[in-house]
């Protein structure tokens, strides 16, 4: 038998974890009823300690939303005429009110809950969070005026889980027979990522500016090297190279060689090793070379050149995405300077007059030919060196800035030229 009630009240149902005793504490540690109503859309924040610890983290509520009634059952029991009293087999049902979501904690994850205590001398223990962190300005003054208190430590927990759910996964053992297609495979053979990509082994030699430099390849450098199938002619090429000239860069090796990038990469650990740093950093050195004790080793200090901060216009710099770029992308279909420019052959060398390749250039001191930094680089030798200085090698300070500006001012004079020539020749196609 169901009663008739049109008046249905909206509830929301809260799993609270925990054997409530006393209602207006669970109610306060989920933030009291207005935090509840403001929640009704949101997850429930669930805090053990006070709200506002810093040393806690709170608990998220996992709210599943859907349409459920409320309903209270009773059945009914008749008095006999001998006053005791009889079931029957009739029950009432009351619809209380309707429910639309459900607040449940029992899959959420519950971080480590900190309190900061001191124990004292009755064995009782006393919270110091107060102490530790000062709610006023008051307070927070009394750290600072003599006599300062004496506070027992309370280290801050380093981070609080940032997961809202537990995984499982991780505490479970291992499975025997892993691979239910292939019983053999046990667990042991098996790890998480399997099938990702394999760590790329490299034999490189590397070193920084201060360390000892080495003089022979690794042993596996040269037995990867022998494994892989090379043409000999690029074995010679590159020891031919290193033999003319000790210290390269790669993209400097690659265009002077005309090689492909990967057999340069897998040969070159086999020829030299990797300054990481200082002076000559990002050259390839040849075994048994130290620049440092070469005073004409000046010649490989490498510097580095932005090219793309002096472009100007979004229209110069797409032509240093690729040296071979089609004119018609920059917008410039007439101009026989661009296509003579953008069809050159590549370099590795700064020319007076000529765009680099690349936005971003890595230069060896012998590779820019430009008068005016050829004059400079003359007359900045150090003096009665005999040491390589840590950071600029064997040039005197400063030398590397001086250099830069000079490229700088060459490099927006090349492009505006380039520029001008270009607008004259749009303007006389129009005419």
């Amino acid at each position: 038998m169901l009663s008739e009630n049109n008046s249905c009240e909206e509830f929301m149902a809260i799993c609270y974890p925990g054997i409530v005793k006393n209602v207006d504490k669970a109610l306060e540690s989920l933030g009291g009823m207005k935090e509840i109503e403001k929640h009704n859309t949101r997850s429930l924040e669930l805090n053990f300690h006070r709200k506002s610890n810093l040393f806690s983290r709170p608990v998220l509520s996992k709210r599943r939303e859907g349409a459920f009634l409320i309903i209270r059952a009773r059945r009914l029991i008749e008095a006999g005429p001998s006053s005791s009293k009889q079931t029957t087999n009739s029950v009432q049902l009351d619809v209380v009110g309707t429910l639309s979501s459900i607040h449940d904690f029992s899959s959420s994850l519950f971080d480590f809950q900190y309190l900061p205590m001191r124990k004292n001398e009755d064995g009782q223990y006393s919270e110091i969070y107060s102490a530790l962190v000062p709610s006023t300005k008051e307070q927070a003054e009394r750290w600072f005026i003599p006599p300062i208190p004496d506070q027992e430590l309370f280290l801050i927990p380093f981070s609080f889980t940032r997961l809202c759910t537990s995984s499982e996964s991780i505490l479970s053992r291992e499975v025997a027979n892993y691979d239910l297609e292939t019983p053999g495979r046990t667990a042991e053979s098996v790890r998480i990522g399997d099938s990702a990509r394999k760590n790329r082994k490299t034999h490189t030699r590397m070193a920084i500016a201060t360390d000892e430099f080495p003089a022979e390849p690794s042993p596996l450098a040269i037995k990867q090297v022998n494994q892989n199938t090379f043409d000999p002619a690029v074995h010679e090429a590159l020891e031919k190279a290193f033999s003319e000239r000790p210290m390269w860069l790669k993209y400097s090796l690659i265009v002077k060689l005309k090689l492909d990038e990967r057999d340069v990469k897998r040969l070159l650990p086999k020829f030299a090793f990797h300054i990481i740093s200082g002076p000559w950093g990002r050259n390839w050195c040849r075994y048994k070379y130290d620049p440092r004790e070469d005073i004409n080793s000046w010649k490989f200090q490498t510097m580095h050149f932005p090219f793309f901060r002096f472009g100007g216009e979004s229209v110069l710099s797409e032509a240093f995405i690729k040296w071979q770029i089609k004119v018609s992308s920059i917008g410039i279909r007439s101009s026989k300077e661009w296509d003579k420019l953008l069809t050159m052959e590549p370099t590795f060398e700064y020319t007076e007059g000529c765009l680099p390749p690349l936005r971003s250039m890595w230069y060896q001191m012998c590779d820019i030919h430009l008068p005016a930094v050829e004059e400079l680089l003359s007359n900045r030798l150090s003096e009665n060196q005999t040491e390589s200085h840590p950071t600029d090698g064997w040039l005197k300070s400063g030398t590397l800035d001086e250099i830069r500006e000079l490229i700088k001012l060459d490099f927006k004079k090349t492009i505006d030229t380039l520029n001008l020539k270009a607008s004259e020749s749009k303007a006389n196609k129009g005419d």
